[in-house]
């Protein structure tokens, strides 16, 4: 019930205000506020579960990264707009590293590089190739690598467009929400099983999380 410019929770350097809370209910297109929000939770689960578990961490960059490598447009590409966004650690000790694409301010997807498979994966709730920011994010791995490392990026890594088991949205608004949830489930290593049908206990389960500043 708070007014739109109220602050519903201020955490991890962002705010969520009323008007972006709303958008988590039914029939409602999810903001940056809120994806960006989500993602920092789910950097810190990871950071719990490595810590108990010994793992390689992952990475979760927020809805900002992609426009700065590739443009608002996703037509251009400029590897030192993003740099420095890896000052403080080492991307290639990362297990996977996962992004938020914001296409055209229209639709959500998203982009995961996983190390282990040497992939870069797309996932689009509407069926997309993503093949734009597949050709970009390898080639943001290049320029970082021998940036950082002095030397050609190894391996063979290969794009992977949208798979036909990634769970499809049935409108034209619930994109923010597979979105995020596909970074939830593999992050964790789990299958993509979840479907339309989930969606409103997303939402609700979303509310909640921001709510307690956990998963």
């Amino acid at each position: 019930n708070a007014d739109d410019r109220d602050v519903v929770v201020d955490h991890f350097n962002y705010e969520v205000c009323g008007e972006h809370a709303r958008r988590l209910g039914p029939g409602e297109w999810l903001v940056d506020e809120v994806v960006n929000y989500y993602f920092a939770m789910l950097q810190q689960r990871d950071a719990a579960l490595v810590a108990d578990e010994g793992e390689k961490p992952s990475h979760f960059f927020n809805s900002f990264f992609i426009p700065k490598l590739m443009g608002t447009d996703a037509r251009s590409y400029n590897y030192a707009g993003v740099k420095r966004w890896t000052k403080k650690f080492d991307l290639f000790s990362r297990k996977r590293v996962f992004a938020p694409v914001n296409v055209g301010n229209m639709h959500w997807c998203l982009i995961m590089v996983d190390f282990e498979l040497q992939q870069v994966r797309y996932f689009d709730s509407m069926g997309g190739g993503g093949d734009a920011y597949l050709r970009a994010m390898i080639q943001y791995l290049k320029d970082e690598h021998l940036a950082k490392k002095g030397a050609p990026l190894p391996g063979d890594w290969q794009p992977v467009r949208t798979t036909d088991d990634t769970p499809r949205q049935l409108n034209g608004y619930d994109c923010g929400v597979f979105a995020t949830f596909c970074a939830h489930y593999a992050s964790l290593g789990a299958p993509l099983d979840f479907s339309q049908a989930d969606i409103p206990h997303f939402r609700d389960r979303m509310m909640i999380d921001i709510l307690d500043k956990k998963l």
